[in-house]
């Protein structure tokens, strides 16, 4: 009864292990398509060219998402005049560099974040309660507009935007809307017009012939296994070897986190090393970052090798159980 209460406590913490680590090793291999993207959008943005840059800032914080991208898309949006995807980048930004205990940055996000706010342009979208017929849906864009917000003017990014609305068994309507800079405006959803080309929506009643018959069986007996122990030994050559990946993934970020901080030195003053620009406190910062996910990388590789080895070694074995038979039958 131990060794199965052993057994099982070390399959629960060998898979939570290997979770870990293998979410880390995507998390790394991500990183450097990131890092690719985001200094394509830098060079994009030094060359104005702002319209190729944001998608490479976006694309680069869904595969790693840092503060420092997430300030430079915000950026690029504001560039383009689009203030209510600025904004809300923004925010986004000084959430996450809040949850990393990134005072500075989190300061810098929060204070641009309102500095936007009075330039943004709110669209409402009315709609009247004889026009909330059943299934109604409205789109902004390619956005739908949840019933909580309509009646509510929320910000939006200015320009050309189509509104659309949709029913079942109604004529669709469809409008295009040119939202002005620093405005207010409003729009009122009608009445969807009855389509009489659209087929009746039609029902269906169940019955007890049209059910499906209900097939049990009895499940097939297990077949004997062979060797008790391979089960147990396959999972600790898995575990094994993740643990060697997650070992891999720490000397990468131990490495990234090294370069990081020697780069950032350029950014900062001789004489008051503390002292840096923005860019010089945006690499510290990653690389303290870096460095922690080294630390605990290593920290469940090891582990993850340990807990691989023990459940190697502990493993039953076939001619451990034909002794044990033959033991058993003198």
């Amino acid at each position: 009864m131990t060794d199965r209460r052993f057994l099982s406590s070390w399959l629960g913490a060998s898979t939570l292990l290997a979770f870990c680590l293998l979410t880390s090793s995507v998390w790394a291999g991500d990183k450097a398509l990131a890092e690719s993207l985001f200094r394509e959008g830098r060079r994009l943005m030094e060359a104005k060219q702002f319209e190729q840059a944001c998608p490479k800032f976006l694309e680069s914080n869904e595969q790693d998402p840092s503060p420092g991208t997430l300030l430079n898309l915000a950026e690029c949006y504001e560039k383009l005049g689009r203030t209510e995807s600025a904004w809300v980048t923004y925010s986004r930004d000084a959430e996450l560099a809040r949850a990393r205990a990134q005072t500075a940055r989190e300061k810098l996000a929060t204070e641009r974040a309102a500095a936007i706010e009075p330039e943004l342009a709110r669209l409402e979208i009315d709609v009247p309660d004889a026009a909330r017929i059943e299934g109604l849906r409205i789109l902004r864009g390619d956005t739908e507009v949840e019933r909580a917000s309509w009646g509510v003017a929320v910000p939006v990014d200015p320009g050309s935007i189509v509104i659309e609305a949709t029913a079942p068994g109604r004529r669709s309507w469809q409008t295009t809307i040119s939202v002005i800079p620093k405005s207010a405006q409003l729009l009122t959803s009608p009445l969807l017009e009855v389509d009489g080309a659209a087929p009746p929506i039609a029902t269906t009643e169940s019955s007890e012939s049209a059910q499906a018959p209900v097939v049990t069986s009895e499940p097939a007996p297990a077949p004997a296994d062979a060797d008790p122990g391979s089960g147990q030994r396959t999972l600790g050559f898995i575990v094994g070897g993740v643990g060697l990946v997650g070992l891999a993934v720490g000397g990468g970020f131990a490495l990234s986190a090294r370069s990081k901080n020697e780069d950032s030195k350029s950014f900062c003053r001789q004489d008051d090393p503390n002292r840096c620009s923005a860019e010089g406190v945006t690499l510290r910062e990653d690389a303290q970052t870096a460095g922690t996910i080294a630390t605990v990388a290593f920290g469940l590789g090891l582990a993850a090798v340990a807990g691989g080895v023990v459940l190697i070694v502990t493993a039953p074995s076939s001619g451990q159980g034909a002794a044990l038979s033959l033991g058993g039958s003198f």
